[in-house]
């Protein structure tokens, strides 16, 4: 999994999200939203962002006046590097939040671990976003059993990823839909930026999005379904805030 992302410059990778995830900035605002409204703006929060990349993400999460501890999950030394050298999100709103970048394998043994070894207690809230579906299916269960791990119970997670249809119709509409969102935005070449590179990356992010994404079924009869690893990680009621093509996503929170 990391080859691919250790081989996009950070720059190029952010700037190319939108081209390649259709409804991205819409589901980063109702996600935000919903994080405005479930938690405590006067508490200094912690939280874990699985697959945290370069931190562009969870800087869209999070208000402007918000104070705490971020840590970054993440397999990509290359991406975090700005992160881990800092120790702060790379967002000047975001400067009263510090930033550790712990290198561990999503669905591996030691994740967990490092956290509580940091926070005993576990952290405030967690969120992924573009990196689970990244994991091979039969161990996806194994990372949604981390995220469980690490979270308090009654604190939330925040799951923005690329996540299939079941019926199968609407499956392939959704992965047409997707590949053909990305060869027509990534012609659009954005100023400043060398043709040659966004023409390979824009290959690159189709044969990646061809060959080397897991996405599973939101939910279904069949265990391997978000909603029936989430459940058996200890998560409660899955809620739908977004869905568009494969983008998806979701909120729920540990209960046990």
């Amino acid at each position: 999994m990391t080859d691919f992302f250790d081989t996009i410059e950070p720059t190029l990778y952010d700037l190319s999200l939108p081209y390649v995830v259709p409804g991205v900035a819409d589901a980063r605002e109702v996600r935000q939203r919903s994080f405005t409204r479930l938690m405590d703006r006067a508490t200094r929060w912690t939280g874990i962002d699985i697959g945290i990349g370069t931190g562009s993400d969870i800087v869209t999460l999070l208000p402007a006046n918000a104070s705490g501890q971020i840590y970054g999950l993440d397999e990509s030394r290359h991406l975090t590097e700005k992160i881990g050298a800092s120790g702060r999100l790379p967002s000047p709103e975001h400067h009263e939040i510090a930033a550790e970048v712990l290198i561990a394998d999503f669905a591996g043994d030691s994740p967990a671990p490092m956290l509580l070894e940091r926070v005993p207690g576990g952290v405030d809230f967690a969120t992924s976003a573009f990196a689970i579906h990244n994991v091979p299916i039969e161990r996806q269960r194994a990372a949604f059993q981390n995220v469980a791990q690490m979270l308090k119970i009654g604190s939330p997670f925040f799951y923005l990823d690329l996540i299939s249809y079941d019926d199968g119709e609407l499956r392939r509409s959704a992965d047409e839909a997707d590949i053909a969102f990305i060869e027509s935005m990534m012609t659009l070449v954005p100023q400043g930026v060398d043709p040659a590179k966004w023409h390979g990356l824009q290959s690159r992010w189709i044969e990646h999005y061809q060959h080397e994404n897991y996405l599973s079924p939101l939910s279904s009869r069949y265990s391997a379904s978000i909603t029936s690893m989430l459940t058996d990680a200890g998560f409660g009621a899955v809620e739908v805030l977004y869905r568009f093509h494969n983008t998806t996503l979701l909120l729920s929170r540990r209960e046990r």
